[in-house]
């Protein structure tokens, strides 16, 4: 049996096609995709890229999936294939009135021309390119549950002109400092070079999410961060409330202190996670160029997404890591169970590898943060330009 055409225009492929083609591949045991040119339509991306990005994403389909670009019209498309047959997708009712009259005048142009017309998933129906782009304007939070990583991180690029860098790394490693120092880089990078007066100039931001959850925690006047303190007070102890701002010592060592407390932890990071990432949403608007998120948490918060598993990763030689520890005050009892509160270093970084490696998305920077590493902070630096200049 020869493979049906599934015809679209992929700007971008989202997880509702992902789905039609998989149902083609059950029905038909191989499809391919055709994307055409509409002379009409303005396009966020063009017939390369679109090609391009669908070819990586359904790249695990293996040879049960064909991705071809085409232009003209699709009978012809269809014709120089030797195919006779087309599935069109609809999502509801005013699809499957504009699909029915493509499949009428597709016919009047080739005999023996079949045209399917497969309904989308219900689950699946609100889904479109169009809806998806105009999310990512705003930032929205689900984007990652109507595309694929690969699509994400385009989307971000093209549309919001900005990469996602996470720094991360085990407590005590420097995470913060490495975030700070390449920002201080491209400060000067920016003073000191020409194309600072140049329109392409690549700007760096930060965002750490550890500054997040205090403000959240001491300073916001914000109704919904008065709420979370209330919670965290009824939850935890409402000595911990002070004057509307919770007693930030107080609270870790309830929650550190005891390495058992891993429900207590949990609860914690649970209460913070939405207020958090609303926070993290709303200072990637208007943030062009690298945006370097800071966090520890990545891989136990499940938010790898967040920067599409692009990661700057933070170690350090054990003793470095335990004195800077000591530096901040913290006993050794507290260190030890600091560091039991999280998941081991290796873990995280393979946990970090795994998803690169399943979803062909993501890259990842390996930096060990020493003393009198200038020069390698320096290089981390163009490392992670050259990141930005390869996805693009």
């Amino acid at each position: 049996m020869k493979p049906p055409i599934y015809a679209l225009s992929a700007d971008p492929l989202t997880n509702g096609h992902t789905n039609v083609i998989e149902r083609i591949i059950a029905t038909f045991g191989q499809v391919l995709i055709g994307i055409g040119i509409n002379p009409d339509k303005k396009y966020t991306f063009n017939l390369e890229e679109r090609e391009r990005l669908t070819k990586k994403v359904l790249a695990g389909y293996g040879d049960r999936v064909i991705v071809k670009s085409y232009s003209g019209l699709l009978t012809d498309f269809a014709y120089e294939n030797e195919l006779h047959t087309i599935i069109r997708g609809a999502r509801n009712a005013a699809d499957f009135d504009f699909e029915k009259l493509l499949s009428d005048i597709n016919g009047g142009l080739s005999d023996g021309l079949e045209t399917y017309i497969m309904i989308a998933d219900p689950n699946l129906s609100h889904i479109s390119s169009s809806a998806v782009k105009e999310l990512q304007k705003h930032q929205a939070k689900n984007i990652i549950d109507y595309v694929h990583p690969v699509v994400k991180e385009a989307l971000e690029l093209r549309i919001s002109g900005q990469l996602r860098v996470g720094i991360t790394g085990g407590i005590g490693n420097g995470k913060s400092y490495v975030e700070k120092k390449l920002i201080e880089i491209n400060r000067e990078d920016k003073e000191n070079t020409i194309e600072a007066f140049r329109e392409g100039f690549l700007n760096f931001h930060s965002i750490d999410m550890d500054v997040l959850g205090r403000y959240i925690l001491k300073e916001s006047k914000e109704p919904v961060h008065r709420t979370v303190r209330e919670e965290i007070a009824y939850e935890f102890g409402k000595h911990l409330l002070v004057d509307d701002v919770i007693d930030v010592k107080s609270l870790l060592k309830l929650l550190f202190d005891d390495p058992n407390a891993f429900l207590e932890r949990s609860q914690f990071e649970d209460i913070m996670a939405e207020p958090i990432m609303h926070l993290v949403r709303k200072n990637l608007l208007n943030k062009k160029g690298v945006v370097l998120i800071c966090s520890a948490l990545f891989v136990e918060q499940k938010i790898c997404s967040l920067v599409n598993n692009n990661f700057v990763f933070v170690t350090c030689p054990e003793d470095v890591r335990t004195e800077r520890l000591r530096k901040r005050g913290y006993s050794d009892l507290e260190i030890n169970s600091r560091l039991k509160a999280q998941l081991p270093p290796e873990t995280k970084l393979e946990h970090i590898k795994n998803l690169i490696c399943n979803q062909s998305c993501g890259e990842i920077i390996e930096f060990n943060n020493v003393e009198g590493n200038d020069r390698e902070m320096l290089n981390l630096y163009h490392e992670i330009k050259t990141m930005y200049g390869k996805k693009l």
